[in-house]
């Protein structure tokens, strides 16, 4: 037993001397001084924070007792979390520094946002990774050498890291005898009671055959306001008593002086000798005074410690948060700061931070394999106003935007989050599972662009103020002044819809649009739904409140609109559609040419079927109707002579049923490619399309995102159209007015979808052919 006991010692004895300068055997203190030490060493490291949120909701509704936070939204806020990510590379000298700050927004661990900025000695960047591939640069050298002459020869020719080498100079302070160890006593004596043992944990860092592990000591840091002023007032308080510390700062200071003024820069910074020689002589008088004014600085830092500490303390939320939190500092035994670790927990609002420290691996830096795109390119350097290699940049932003667009359209998280949001609707004024279809739109709209529109909006933008907004019209010459009320005011506008917004998708990408314009004009817009009321008392509530303009949607309303514009000649209605023939002085009615865009889509189903058939289903045998089948039968003839074109109508816009057994029909009948023109009874004929694997082009907003089969959609830009009436309406005060719309205004549009790459091209030959009007689409009429 005795031989056991002394053998034990022994080996206790040899481990102690062999982790004597290993961190687990020093104090707490001790140990977190030296890994600050050891930080400065350190060459390249990631540090990556993660930032995750959960509230309690029964706990946080007692806090807040605030009805409109649901619980729904607190589950949403749940499935919120960050991350942050610097990576940190430095040589021997600070221009050899290489950094990169990412940023994630998660929502249920999908990334919905990722945000990368990078700075080099080459160039500084910024990107999105998960939305396009590139990055935007600015080349560095170019950009330095680019700025004006003044700062060129003001500053030029400066070696400000000469300057910066002599002020990080560690010998100095060794040669000048500063006591380190009081200011570091200092620091430790601040943590002695207040940074203790934990526990030891082994950390994981990277994935599969990279992964590392490392076992680290867990130390809880007790955090509190006046400790940690306390601390900052000991610190000023040693340094107003360390004469070591003066001598090295006067010192330090002539050294900087006599720099200055030996290499000529003082004349760059457009000082003289005489600036020299005053800036010494305040020199002395600080080396004279040290202490005074180190004591003024002192009692200054004091008096503001005292106030806020004052103020902390008398302030109960702000104690309460306090003394929620705990830190926790995670330190490997070869003295590495690995993890530093922030746990809240105040009134059922739960939020912890991490953030990691670790090497970088194989020298990467995050952003090093991605294209890249130097905006300097771009610009005439000599006239920074201008934009060079037009062409190019147009082509690069479209195909940046197109990207992005797709991804919000595709991405698992980004619908993940649109399906969440729908319990919101109400809330949001929207239904959220619309936002695709809107995108849908946005990316027509830019895939159309034209190289010329792209590069005119980017002048606007960098040229704002070219607009001559002094040109006098004469509106004279327009035939205005036949009109008594132009410049009538905008002070309201009203919105009457025959179906409830969030039910039709039609109407809520019109109540969409007018919200947007609304407050753009800042100007109020009430909305009257007629789906449970009847019309005429939604007409007669929407005059009575006395509204500048009123936008009407639904073609059942029509009557109560003629009715209400002739008792009311002195409001303005607008009506969306083309079915209003008998118009009034006070209407003005929307036309668009769909026959353009049936063409279009004819001429897409012609060129894309396979087996040679194709269907079109219309609501109604009809004038209106007949217009999209002619015009559809006719663009998939100019596409394909011997293509067999299947006709049917539902005799209803509301007859889902209907619609859903014309796709059976369709398919039996031998076709694989369908367009639909049916108000409401779309829905069912796009649902029996999708089911009967059809593949399927939708006049209107589309319902088939999502659904198998979908190829594109036809759509209306009414943000435009709306802008275009209000702008006429409070200029002129319109009266009686039909505008027209088509492809040529870039106001219908053909979405992208899903249309297959090798037809794109030649369809947008024929949609250009039909914009410069070198193919014109007869409208039918059975009149004729």
């Amino acid at each position: 037993m005795k031989k056991i006991i002394v053998t034990l010692m022994i080996l206790l004895s040899l481990t102690m001397v062999a982790c004597k300068d290993k961190g687990f055997s020093k104090t707490p203190e001790d140990h977190f001084m030296d890994s600050l030490k050891a930080a400065k060493d350190v060459d390249s490291q990631q540090i990556s924070g993660t930032m995750a949120f959960n509230i309690n909701y029964e706990a946080f509704q007692k806090t807040i007792d605030d009805p409109s936070v649901t619980k729904e939204m607190i589950d949403l806020l749940n499935e919120i979390s960050l991350s942050v990510d610097l990576s940190v590379k430095k040589g021997e000298a600070l221009k050899d520094m290489d950094l990169s700050y990412g940023f994630n927004l998660f929502y249920k661990d999908y990334s919905l946002l990722e945000l990368l900025m990078f700075l080099n000695r080459e160039e500084v960047g910024l990107a999105m990774p998960n939305l396009f591939d590139k990055a935007f640069t600015m080349n560095l050298e170019v950009l330095m050498n680019t700025l004006s002459e003044e700062i060129m020869s003001t500053y030029g020719e400066i070696e400000f890291n000469k300057y910066l080498e002599l002020i990080c100079d560690e010998k100095r302070m060794e040669e000048a005898k500063v006591d380190e160890n009081i200011y570091e006593d200092l620091i430790k004596a601040h943590l002695k009671d207040r940074m203790t043992y934990d526990k030891d944990e082994t950390l994981t860092f990277g994935k599969g055959d990279n992964a590392i592990e490392e076992k680290a000591r867990v130390y809880h840091y007790d955090f509190t306001a006046d400790g940690y002023l306390e601390l900052f007032s000991n610190l000023v308080a040693a340094a107003k008593d360390d004469e070591a510390l003066r001598d090295y700062l006067v010192t330090l200071a002539h050294d900087l002086l006599d720099l200055l003024e030996s290499s000529g820069d003082y004349e760059l910074f457009e000082m003289s000798r005489s600036d020299i020689e005053d800036a010494r002589v305040a020199l002395m008088d600080f080396e004279e005074n040290y202490t005074s004014y180190m004591e003024e600085l002192y009692d200054d830092f004091k008096d503001s410690a005292d106030l806020m500490l004052d103020e902390m303390q008398n302030d109960e939320t702000f104690n309460e948060i306090l003394n929620s939190y705990d830190i926790k500092i995670y330190i490997t035994e070869d003295n590495a700061f690995r993890r530093f670790a922030l746990e809240l927990n105040y009134q059922g609002f739960d939020f912890t931070m991490t953030y990691d420290f670790t090497p970088l691996k194989d020298n990467e830096m995050p952003y090093a394999n991605l294209d890249k795109v130097d905006l300097l390119n771009f610009i005439d350097l000599d006239n920074p106003g201008t934009l060079k290699n037009q062409e190019l940049l147009a082509e690069t932003i479209k195909d940046i935007l197109l990207q992005g667009i797709d991804t919000l359209i595709e991405d698992e998280g980004y619908n993940t989050l649109y399906k969440d949001l729908k319990v919101f609707e109400n809330e949001l004024g929207m239904d959220p599972s619309t936002i695709p279809s809107l995108l849908t739109l946005g990316r027509s709209y830019i895939a159309n662009m034209s190289v010329d529109e792209i590069i005119s909006y980017f002048d606007s933008i960098m040229n704002p103020y070219d607009y001559d907004y002094d040109y006098d019209y004469d509106y004279d010459d327009y035939g205005y002044e036949d009109y008594d009320n132009y410049g009538a005011e905008l002070n309201s506008m009203g919105f009457i819809a025959l179906n409830d917004i969030n039910q039709d998708e039609q109407t809520f990408l019109i109540w969409d649009s007018l919200n947007d314009v609304a407050t753009v004009y800042d100007v109020p817009l009430l909305t009257y739904e007629t789906a449970t009321t009847p019309p005429e008392e939604m007409f007669q509530e929407a005059v009575d409140q006395g509204l500048s303009i009123i936008f009407v949607y639904g073609p059942e309303l029509i009557d109560a609109l003629d009715y209400y514009a002739t008792m009311y000649p002195e409001i303005q209605f607008v009506y969306f559609g083309s079915e209003l023939y008998d118009v009034k002085n006070n209407i003005i009615t929307t036309e668009f040419y769909n026959e353009e865009l049936a063409y279009v889509a004819g001429y897409l189903s012609g060129m894309m079927t396979e087996t040679g058939v194709i269907g079109f289903l219309g609501a109604y045998n009809a004038d209106y109707y007949k217009n999209f089948e002619v015009a559809y039968s006719n663009g998939a003839l100019a596409a394909n002579p011997e293509v067999n074109i299947l006709l049917d109508y539902a005799d209803s816009e509301n007859d889902y049923d209907y619609g859903y057994q014309a796709a059976a029909t369709f398919k039996t009948d031998g076709a694989d490619i369908v367009y639909g023109v049916a108000e409401k009874t779309n829905d069912g004929f796009i649902k029996g399309a999708s089911e009967n694997g059809l593949k399927f082009i939708e006049h209107g907003l589309e319902h088939g995102l999502s659904l198998e089969g979908y190829i594109s959609s036809t759509l209306v830009d009414y943000e435009y159209i709306i802008f275009n009436i209000l702008d006429n309406f409070s200029t002129y005060g319109i009266e009686g007015n039909y505008y027209s719309y088509g492809l040529y205004d870039d106001v219908l549009f053909l979405t992208s979808g899903n249309i297959p790459e090798e037809y794109l091209d030649e369809l947008i030959q024929v949609i250009r052919d039909i914009q410069d009007g070198s193919l014109f689409i007869p409208i039918y009429s059975s009149y004729e």
